[in-house]
């Protein structure tokens, strides 16, 4: 039997646990309206510390594409029925018309090298929905930037490009966000162990959803559980963790949001 959309959102949010497995694999989503000239949509650029993940600590230039894929379809990530409010932490990165300005490649790699800074976050936004990422990728490297992590929400097929400096960090959608009908997971075989994947976790649902996943897919990256902020407290999901008993998974926490709280930006 063939299912709407909506039904299978539905059936994921109810039974997220078994239904990993019987949702499409979609090979790419509609892409946004970009420019097609030699400019990025850019958000912000500024220098911080990654506050999860694998590189939680580490001093980096975050370079926030400005647009998502996500947004401009008309259907923000949602965190369960009853929530109105989008749980993207970058919600002011979601439409490419916001942008703050439009840069080529060399403005932007100017911009990082002023900040004195080995390490680039690429983010946004969704960073592929820009068509230049790779060439703003390689001009950093050759502009001494040595180590590159590009985020993604993982409704786009991650690149064979074979470069030892780059790193993804693939965030899968768990049934809350609305948006689980979008994962590739053929991305989950792609990745290496220099690599790492992400589950925003916001209920017992989405943490079985995301064991789900990683049992099927044995995902040779490294694996993170995070709490959805101010939904799911971080000492539930911690006994979740321990009950599984799966010292492959680690826990991360949004260090900037305890720091700074949610509205402050270039954090």
């Amino acid at each position: 039997m063939v299912t709407s959309v909506l039904e299978r959102e539905t059936i994921t949010r109810h039974d997220a646990y078994w239904h990993v497995l019987n949702l499409p694999i979609l090979e790419k989503v509609s892409t946004i309206p970009t420019n097609d000239s030699d400019t990025i949509p850019i958000s912000e650029i500024f220098k911080g510390y990654q506050g999860e993940g694998q590189s939680v600590g580490i001093q980096q230039v975050f370079i926030r594409v400005q647009g998502c894929n996500f947004w401009e379809e008309g259907h923000p990530c949602k965190w369960n029925n009853n929530c109105i409010e989008s749980l993207c932490d970058t919600a002011y990165a979601g439409h490419v018309k916001d942008a703050n300005e439009w840069l080529t490649i060399d403005e932007i790699v100017k911009r990082v090298v002023l900040l004195k800074c080995p390490n680039v976050f690429l983010t946004g936004g969704e960073v592929f929905t820009c068509k230049l990422t790779k060439p703003l990728v390689e001009c950093l490297y050759n502009s001494g930037i040595t180590n590159i992590e590009i985020q993604t929400n993982n409704s786009f097929p991650i690149p064979v490009w074979n470069l030892s400096y780059v790193k993804f960090s693939v965030d899968i959608k768990t049934p809350s966000s609305g948006n689980v009908m979008h994962n590739i997971f053929n991305n989950l075989l792609a990745i290496n162990e220099n690599d790492q994947i992400k589950f925003i976790i916001a209920s017992k649902g989405d943490f079985q959803y995301s064991v789900a996943v990683i049992n099927h897919y044995k995902p040779c990256s490294q694996i993170f559980f995070q709490p959805a902020y101010n939904i799911l407290e971080p000492k539930e999901l911690i006994k979740w963790m321990l009950e599984l008993n799966d010292s492959h998974i680690r826990l991360s926490l949004q260090q900037q949001k305890w720091i700074y709280g949610t509205t402050v930006k270039g954090v």
